[in-house]
């Protein structure tokens, strides 16, 4: 298996994971149904503007995991904030040998985000589907509870 980040051309790869992921997850994670088109359109803006990058574990030509995040300016100090968007391993791929991949996964993702001239890097995570391994994983890394968001559908 190989650690890569995609490039533009790359992108439907990441198909099936990503639908592996929402099937996962459920619908309302995103409050609608996903449209793999848009999803591809997002990215290649990112990647066009310089401001994504999706790392994948590739085993064969198939994406059995990965890690797609962007930097952006925060709105209230102009600083380069980075954000994890997608992060998902393939159930087939969890557990040790899943956590190694996925913390190299994260490693390149934030060498990525400190060349960009991020300052920090948020990333969220589903209150059902987190495990606590991961929970760890995030205060080992530095990481502080920052805030919680909540949703209503219109």
């Amino acid at each position: 298996m190989r650690i890569v980040a995609l490039t533009e051309v790359e992108l439907p790869l990441l198909r099936k994971c990503v639908k592996s992921c929402v099937e996962e997850q459920g619908e309302e994670r995103m409050a609608g149904v996903l449209d793999i088109g848009a999803y591809e359109e997002f990215w290649r803006v990112a990647f066009t503007r310089g401001a994504g990058i999706f790392v994948v574990l590739n085993d064969n030509n198939d994406v059995v995991g990965g890690l797609g995040g962007t930097v952006y300016n925060d709105v209230h100090t102009d600083k380069k904030h980075a954000l994890v968007v997608f992060w998902y391993m393939s159930p087939a791929i969890r557990g040790f040998h899943g956590g190694l991949y996925s913390a190299r996964l994260w490693r390149k993702f934030e060498a990525w985000a400190r060349e960009q001239g991020a300052v920090c890097i948020n990333s969220a995570y589903r209150e059902r589907t987190m495990p606590p391994r991961v929970q760890g994983f995030y205060e080992r890394s530095g990481f502080k509870p920052l805030e919680t968001i909540y949703r209503k559908l219109l």
